[in-house]
């Protein structure tokens, strides 16, 4: 999997460490789990991490080229105990991420999916 950081290193935001932590701590594990599982051949799993600055938030992307989440999954994506394609989760992590988000006064929304891939924003506010 190709990793690339787009994220300029002058951007700041005002965040619990921890918190935030744990958000990207899940997204990057969903999408690496989606990668490997993707079974279309696709020459290079890639996950890119981008960020804009609007007003007082910052919005990061995190963008895969996985196979996208199938219906039953993104109906009940942030609702807990309801797992995705993947077997051994407990269903929470989606959940707490986008609690852990919205404690630090942000967000996390689901941007996109399909055969291309995925992309979550995480919105925290900036500094």
């Amino acid at each position: 999997i190709k990793f690339t950081n787009k994220i300029d290193s002058q951007l700041k935001v005002n965040i619990d460490p921890t918190h935030t932590y744990r958000i990207f701590h899940n997204l990057f594990r969903n999408a690496v789990q989606a990668m490997q599982g993707d079974d279309a051949g696709k020459n290079t799993n890639k996950l890119t991490v981008s960020a804009v600055k609007f007003d007082e938030k910052v919005s990061v992307l995190i963008i895969d080229t996985g196979p996208g989440l199938p219906d039953n999954v993104r109906n009940n994506l942030f609702k807990a105990f309801t797992t995705g394609v993947g077997k051994g989760g407990t269903g929470l992590g989606l959940t707490i991420a986008r609690e852990l988000a919205r404690a630090q006064g942000g967000n996390l929304l689901l941007e996109k999916t399909g055969v291309d891939g995925t992309t979550f924003i995480v919105e925290l506010p900036s500094v």
